[in-house]
């Protein structure tokens, strides 16, 4: 325990450069400081007992910090630059405008910025004493450790929900990378608040409704064109009996299928509507996986790639089948989508006595930034055939269920975390 403090005094000479002093970030302000020019051993042997008997810190943990403290007069301007450069950075860290922590490879805080006190409503020193778990939604809790392992070995940025000190929840997007400090491994996590960016988005909709409007009915128009023209064409060659009586029933298939394209993307649009009316009935979800399932084999060996189940026993809860069924068959393909060959999809379901949650993973590149923050944007796709909803469809599916949607992210592979209250 004595060693994470020695640490976290070390730690604090980089967040706390003032004026040539040096602050122990465990300490007040009344407690008092240990300045770089006192070279009298009188001076120093008062500040070291001051602060021995206050905060309570083994002697050795002071005498390691006064040694750094106090500088010979040969070193001087260097010791100037370097005030100058952390005051500087302190002063970076302190204005970014989102939320900044700094954390040990445990999940304790260690300093926040401005933003962070602002965001979740906590002074310095409270969130100095505080866990990432404690900000952290409880329906959230559980992924933490994996998170932390993930932000230490290669990065992580993924969707979750904060808290703040009034117990009102708001969606982030939080980016967390190992950092170097004194020789210390740590974390910084960068927190945006995606509620602010959800509103910001919609405000940016609402000024360019037409566009959007135009830019929509020229995509159906565009897809249900083409299929629209493809049996026009046939149909024409037929009245003008250039078709034979085989070669007419082969082009019936292909009309077939242009028909079915087009009234595709139309169910789509209909299951993308908030005002769909659900059909809900008590039912399992595993039972409806363990009906999806060989299907969802077939698809995935059909392209060299691997589906694994882990289904916990679980209890009924109230699902519209067909909806729910249409969320699994989308999130499913888009992990598919995302691996290459040997790939790995693996499907999960827990419950606890809150949540009941199906997990959907992939070992995929994960998503890129700039698609991460644009989910669920209507016609965004990165498909050669996709039309754009499937995300959209997915997400009223939850909200209209009551549910919770979460994406967590790395190069490492994607989770989407789909929960129900029970």
């Amino acid at each position: 325990m004595m060693e994470n403090q020695n640490k976290l005094v070390d730690c604090s000479l980089y967040i706390y450069p003032e004026k040539n002093m040096i602050k122990s970030k465990f300490l007040s302000k009344s407690h008092g400081f240990i300045g770089k020019r006192d070279n009298t051993r009188h001076n120093r042997q008062h500040y070291l007992n001051r602060l021995d008997r206050v905060s309570g810190l083994r002697r050795e943990t002071i005498e390691s910090l006064s040694e750094i403290s106090v500088q010979e007069p040969s070193g001087l301007k260097r010791d100037i630059r370097r005030d100058n450069l952390l005051r500087n950075y302190r002063k970076l860290f302190d204005h970014f405008h989102d939320s900044l922590l700094i954390v040990n490879l445990e999940g304790q805080i260690l300093e926040a910025n401005r933003a962070a006190l602002k965001a979740y409503g906590y002074t310095r020193e409270e969130l100095s004493c505080m866990k990432v778990h404690d900000l952290r939604a409880e329906e959230t809790k559980d992924l933490i450790h994996d998170q932390l392992r993930q932000a230490i070995e290669k990065g992580i940025t993924f969707q979750t929900y904060h808290v703040r000190r009034n117990r009102e929840r708001f969606s982030v997007e939080v980016n967390s990378q190992q950092i170097m400090i004194r020789s210390e491994k740590l974390l910084v996590s960068i927190i945006r608040n995606s509620s602010e960016q959800k509103c910001l988005k919609m405000a940016s909709l609402n000024r360019e409704d037409l566009t959007i409007l135009e830019k929509i009915a020229s995509g159906l128009a565009h897809e249900i064109r083409n299929s629209i023209t493809g049996v026009h064409g046939f149909l024409q060659l037929a009245i003008r009996q250039k078709l034979t009586q085989d070669k007419f029933a082969e082009h019936c298939t292909l009309m077939l299928q242009e028909l079915n394209r087009a009234n595709y993307i139309l169910s789509q649009l209909i299951l993308a509507s908030n005002d769909k009316v659900l059909n809900l009935e008590l039912k399992n979800l595993n039972q409806l996986l363990r009906t999806m399932i060989p299907s969802i084999q077939v698809t995935a060996e059909a392209q060299g790639k691997i589906i694994k189940c882990y289904l916990e026993e679980i209890p009924d809860i109230f699902l519209d089948e067909n909806e729910i069924k249409e969320l699994i068959r989308n999130l499913v393909d888009n992990a598919l989508d995302s691996i290459t060959t040997g790939g790995t999809v693996t499907i999960t379901t827990t419950s606890s006595n809150k949540l009941l949650v199906l997990q959907i993973q992939d070992n995929g590149p994960g998503i890129i930034p700039e698609i991460l923050n644009q989910l669920g944007t209507p016609f965004l796709t990165t498909k050669e055939r996709g039309i754009g909803l499937g995300l959209v469809i997915c997400e009223n599916i939850v909200a209209r269920h009551k549910g919770t949607i979460n994406f967590q992210t790395s190069n490492l592979g994607t989770t989407v975390r789909v929960s129900f209250s029970l």
